[in-house]
């Protein structure tokens, strides 16, 4: 039924400038299908890495042009796994669903460059309906606007401290991220939160820094 989609050469055989065109063009397309999963998906607070949605176009176009590239080659594949080893992403991908939708431009730039469209193209509903399915209905629900980024030192007492003051400002609120810092002196923790309708940020700020043992308190809307 769907031989039609399928480019692939048999063995032996180099792809054609038109095969090439057909199968980068049909690389960037299904690029800007990840792509438009990922941000109809995600939460609408979270504006997610920085680049990442490029990154899904590029990749699969570029993953596409590996594959022709090396083809059946033994060598070239040796080459190019000893080339991809030394290069690193400057951006760490925080959300491991991010992870995944990289995969995901990965699978669907291979299988361009390899000439089975009729996989990418059947399996990208899948994607998008278990993305869906998957979401974060409550982050969606919630949506929060602001962040409260705090730093405090080992005489620090207790989270609760902080969630009571935060039960009192905010509507919600989320715990982000928490670790340490200055070589392991001090912690510092991230929250998430929407402000109730007569809450202001500054008095919120002046409460958790008053709190005993807080170092800094830094407030983004």
């Amino acid at each position: 039924m769907f031989d039609w989609l399928n480019l692939q050469m048999h063995a032996g055989q180099d792809p054609t400038r038109v095969d090439i065109v057909l199968r980068i063009a049909s690389a960037m397309v299904l690029g800007f299908v990840v792509s438009g999963i990922y941000v109809f998906t995600r939460p609408r607070h979270d504006v997610g890495t920085k680049g990442i949605i490029a990154t899904f176009v590029l990749l699969s176009i570029l993953l596409s042009m590996v594959v022709m590239a090396v083809g059946t080659n033994i060598a070239r594949s040796f080459m190019l796994a000893g080339v991809l080893a030394i290069v690193r992403f400057r951006t760490v991908v925080q959300d491991t669903r991010d992870g995944a939708f990289v995969i995901c431009a990965v699978v669907v730039g291979m299988a361009a460059g390899a000439g089975f469209l009729d996989v990418a193209i059947i399996g990208m509903p899948f994607v998008a309906v278990a993305a869906y399915l998957t979401q974060n209905q409550q982050l969606r629900r919630v949506a929060p606007a602001s962040t409260l980024k705090m730093k405090f030192n080992a005489a620090f007492q207790s989270q609760q401290n902080i969630e009571v003051v935060l039960n009192r400002y905010a509507e919600h609120h989320q715990l982000k991220e928490s670790g340490t810092c200055k070589k392991g002196t001090a912690f510092e923790v991230t929250y998430r939160l929407r402000m109730k309708p007569a809450a202001l940020s500054f008095d919120l700020v002046r409460d958790i820094k008053a709190l005993e043992g807080m170092n800094s308190v830094e407030w983004k809307a």
